[in-house]
């Protein structure tokens, strides 16, 4: 830490929709949090400059359409456009860095424009932008003009461009951004191979510019057509940058472009995966710098030797040019560094609690002295010191902390509480759950996990009925469990709350409470909820969450009242819409494949016939809600239970359109991805194999169903 010179001072990233996610990085999800936070980074690093994904979180509120499938993701998409349209925390995070002196970067996607919810329904992404589901002729598409690349629009198309740029300066004007930096990568699986995508008319009349005698939409290419169609599609990139820059000249924004430290010509992979999401779309990034076109080059996270090495290149190529050179590291004071910060390379650092070489609120030493210090950064950086383990406790030290004016001191302060064992400490995590700051409350339901107390599940319970969040909801859960049995005649007396969080809680608390010898009681309760058709949907697919839970921790000793379960869920599939909503047959469904592999070959046999009489209210007279993406996740389900059979008959039938098509995608267009998994992966498949199934079995097109 510190290796460089003080007066070299990084920038910083805040990834804020991760931050919003996760209650354990930095909390800016208040007007007040956002100001401390500058106030820490400009004061502790002398930061200059913040790079804000809040910007494109805005983008999507306004300009994107999102599936509420996901009860979790639903919850989080309410928790941020609270955030953003109540408080007003983009505005808050424009003003708070502008009064600390630092500039403030819109952050973006470049192709991220969201996942027709086919793809997305089975992953945590599930949102599009309008103009993709307005316009899906616009999207990426395949050779036969059908699939869409989940993610880029196609630039060729000079509409697309045009509303693509009045929508990125209508934000640099709404908020008064410095600028804008693209990155390049897209946040889903949907390809299936790497050249999937990429075959609209705008690109295949630039292609046949060079090429007149292929035919981009039948012939497979050689390796050096390949890399020409890559180049075509990147001339449209460059085409969208020159617009854009042409846009932001006159008002002295600056354009910065994020380059992969290991491929720096095509898009960034996403996080470690194998394919790039949008294509190999070559990226004409020394033409950008040559012509004066972008304003900053940020190297992307990566091996430091990959990001050393293209640095080298770019301090060549940039030389003599106004283009600002920066580099992400998890340690921007590291001395491999050093060398490149002294030819005019900013590093980029990353705002959480730990590895990422600013998380010292103050580099000042701690201790119990420090406690009672005049400069709240040094208070706060003494209880982070107290919460993570190197400096002890004191209760009596800590009890005047609870009504300091600071919220990153508070913040802190349930995580020392949490050190402590005893009822005064429990005590005063109790009081920090009426605190005006929300990640403050937060905080302390996290910390009273492990000191509750006899009234913790009854504060954690009041908490709630004030109206609380996604993040307080999170934490609040394992909170409740952790009290065990003493807590489950409070939750079950709390399952028909009139606030609806409060209901929640006690549902997804109930099936986290018992593992191994389930409570009757809880069996029978939640069974009520999942079968109540006068209760809130969304309760009712928590109530079936927290059941599979307990049935799948129960096993192989099920109980009678759990062993009923799969006839609840078939029960729920059968229903069509007249005792459950959409979403919850699509529960129902996705947990009857969850759990397959336990069932009985009776329930199996009963699930098939259900699940094929679903999958046929998809066809062609279908006016479900979840039309253009239901089938999906019920073909999936249709496939583990052993299925393929019925679905083959459906893509054989004629009378039918939407429903061969729908057995088709589902048989030779497979895509399942679990939500949340721990390391998902594309359902990667052969080119050759997947052009030469198309043509044997693909049915007639449909067109696109719009949702």
């Amino acid at each position: 830490m510190n290796s460089i010179e003080p007066s070299t001072a990084p920038f910083v990233f805040c990834g804020t929709g991760d931050h919003l996610w996760s209650h354990k990085v930095e909390p800016v999800d208040s007007p007040a949090t956002l100001a401390a936070l500058c106030e820490w980074l400009t004061e502790t690093y002398q930061v200059k400059r913040l790079y804000w994904r809040g910007g494109q979180d805005d983008i999507w509120h306004r300009d994107f359409r999102r599936v509420s499938h996901d009860p979790a993701i639903y919850d989080w998409v309410q928790w941020e456009k609270f955030l953003y349209d109540e408080l007003e925390l983009n505005a808050a995070a424009v003003a708070a860095a502008k009064a600390k002196g630092m500039e403030v970067y819109l952050y973006t996607g470049l192709f991220e424009h969201g996942v027709q919810p086919d793809v997305g329904i089975v992953h945590p992404h599930v949102f599009e932008d309008t103009l993709r589901k307005d316009h899906p002729e616009w999207c990426s598409l395949d050779r036969w003009q059908q699939r869409r690349c989940p993610g880029p629009m196609c630039l060729g198309y000079p509409e697309v461009r045009k509303r693509i740029i009045d929508r990125l300066v209508d934000q640099l004007h709404r908020f008064g951004y410095d600028g804008i930096t693209f990155y390049t990568y897209v946040e889903n699986l949907g390809l299936r191979y790497e050249d999937e995508f990429g075959f609209n008319p705008p690109i295949a009349e630039e292609f046949n510019k060079a090429y007149p005698e292929v035919d981009l939409g039948k012939d497979i290419l050689t390796p050096g057509q390949k890399a020409h169609w890559y180049k075509c599609q990147g001339k449209f990139v460059t085409d969208l940058l020159v617009e854009l820059h042409e846009r932001m000249v006159p008002e002295n924004k600056k354009l910065s472009m994020i380059l992969d430290a290991a491929e720096p010509d095509y898009p960034q992979k996403w996080w470690g995966k194998k394919l790039h999401g949008t294509g190999k779309i070559f990226l004409e990034w020394e033409k950008w710098i040559e012509a004066g076109i972008v304003d900053e080059i940020w190297v992307q996270l990566g091996m430091p030797e990959a990001q050393t090495a293209l640095l080298d290149r770019l301090l060549i190529q940039c030389a003599g040019k106004p283009v600002q050179l920066t580099v992400r590291t998890p340690d921007p004071f590291a001395e491999v560094w050093i060398p490149y910060v002294r030819q005019g390379v900013t590093p980029v650092a990353v705002i959480t609690w730990e590895n990422n070489g600013v998380e010292k609120i103050s580099l000042g030493p701690t201790s119990m002295n420090t406690l009672q210090s005049p400069d709240w950064k040094l208070r706060a950086q003494t209880l982070a010191d107290m919460g993570n383990g190197t400096m002890a406790p004191s209760i009596t030290s800590l009890a005047s902390l609870v009504n300091d004016p600071e919220v990153l001191v508070r913040h802190r302060l349930p995580r020392a509480l949490a050190k402590i064992s005893g009822g005064k400490a429990t005590a005063m995590l109790e009081e920090l759950l009426t605190d005006p700051e929300s990640s403050v409350r937060i905080a302390a339901a996290e910390a009273l996990r492990s000191t509750p107390g006899p009234n913790t599940a009854r504060r954690l319970i009041e908490a709630l009925e004030k109206g609380e969040h996604f993040q307080f909801k999170l934490v609040a859960v394992p909170a409740l469990t952790a009290i065990g049995a003493n807590a489950v005649p409070l939750l079950l007396d709390n399952l028909n709350n009139s606030q609806a969080d409060v209901s929640e809680v006690c549902l997804r608390a109930l099936g986290e409470t018992f593992k191994g010898s389930p409570n009757p009681d809880i069996s029978q309760a939640l069974r009520k909820k999942i079968h109540d058709d006068t209760a809130d949907p969304v309760l009712r697919t928590w109530a079936l969450k927290s059941l599979l839970k307990i049935f799948q921790n129960s096993l192989p000793n099920v109980p009678k009242g759990f062993r009923d379960f799969p006839e609840d869920l078939i029960s729920l599939i059968d229903s069509n819409g007249a005792g459950a909503t959409a979403d919850l047959q699509l529960h129902a469904a996705e947990t009857l494949k969850s759990i397959s592999g336990m069932m009985t070959a009776s329930e199996k046999d009963s699930s098939l016939s259900v699940l094929a009489k679903a999958f046929q209210r998809y066809g062609d007279d279908s006016t479900r809600p979840d039309a253009a993406y239901g089938w999906r996740v019920i073909g999936n389900a249709i496939l583990i239970l052993q299925g393929r059979k019925l679905l083959e008959e459906m893509l054989r039938q004629t009378d039918d359109k939407w429903l061969a098509w729908n057995a088709y995608e589902t048989v030779y267009l497979f895509h399942d991805l679990l939500p949340h998994a721990e390391n998902p992966s594309f359902n990667e498949v052969d080119e050759k194999q997947a052009i030469e199934e198309h043509n044997l079995h693909a049915p007639a097109f449909p067109g696109w169903r719009r949702w």
